[in-house]
């Protein structure tokens, strides 16, 4: 998921400092990571580079093509919300403009806070849900039922996080905390076929959708944002715990090959982080 890749891009960056109240040695090692990194340019340069990699992949780092995204089989979904209840399967989720970002805040870290503030915005996403499943009863009163596909644009797509990471002086490891993370979005619409396998029925549903979404997102925001950086820190923080700074600012400079960060993405424990879409979904099983 692109918000992950995000996170998981600001603590790449941030881990250039261990914590700001050790030895006078890792003030030293700060200095030097400063020097040769001109944190402020290039973190908006790696920010930049990174576009073309989302687009193209880069096999001999281990790195796959990111946009266009295409996730495995989702669900099935139980959702029991205010007004809809069943059940909801997806054979796959693609999503394209991912790298078309616009980079705009990426300040540079401060040696003492050990922060990061990045803000990036999409002027649109498209995406689409190939082979839906869905089989559920709008409030307690119509049957909604339909299998087919579905897409779906989002506009002036906003992202913005704030990070720190330090190193536990307990365990020895790096520890990355998200100290703020927000979104926010501007039109969205979505065309569903297959609904009762009627086209005019499918139009008039997406009609709806397409009105209900953002004030759903609205109403749950805050449990969203609350599920994805549990989600995120957890399976940052597994990736990068044993990692020395050496290797990260290896990798950000290029003087390391990324592969060992990919082989630690793929032995995270991801039954421990349970699937970020099922949390989200809960999310909005909440009653209050």
């Amino acid at each position: 998921m692109k918000i992950f890749s995000i996170i998981l891009l600001a603590a790449l960056i941030t881990f250039q400092a261990e914590s700001a109240d050790v030895e006078e040695n890792l003030t030293e090692d700060l200095n030097e990571v400063s020097t040769r990194l001109d944190l402020n340019g290039n973190l908006k340069a790696f920010l930049e580079k990174l576009k073309e990699t989302l687009k193209t992949g880069d096999e001999s780092k281990g790195i796959p093509i990111l946009d266009p995204l295409a996730s495995p089989e989702i669900g099935p979904l139980s959702v029991d919300w205010e007004d809809l209840v069943g059940t909801l399967f997806v054979q796959s989720v693609g999503l394209s403009g991912l790298s078309e970002y616009i980079v705009q805040n990426a300040t540079k870290i401060s040696l003492v806070k050990l922060k990061v503030d990045i803000s990036l915005r999409w002027p649109e996403i498209q995406g689409n849900l190939t082979g839906y499943d869905i089989n559920s009863r709008l409030m307690d009163f119509v049957n909604v039922v339909g299998q087919g596909f579905a897409e779906f644009s989002i506009k002036d797509f906003n992202f913005d996080i704030k990070t720190t990471t330090t190193k536990s002086k307990e365990t020895g490891k790096l520890h990355m905390d998200i100290l703020g993370l927000d979104f926010s979005m501007g039109d969205f619409k979505i065309r569903l076929e297959g609904l009762y396998g009627d086209e005019m029925i499918s139009e008039i549903f997406s009609g709806i959708v397409s009105d209900l979404v953002p004030e759903a997102i609205e109403t749950y925001k805050d449990l969203m944002l609350s599920a994805i950086k549990k989600f995120t820190s957890d399976a940052v923080n597994q990736i990068i715990g044993d990692m020395a700074i050496s290797d990260i600012i290896g990798i950000i400079n290029g003087k390391k090959n990324a592969k060992s960060i990919s082989s630690r993405i793929s032995n995270v424990d991801w039954n421990h982080n349970e699937n970020l879409l099922k949390q989200i979904i809960g999310v909005f099983n909440h009653k209050n």
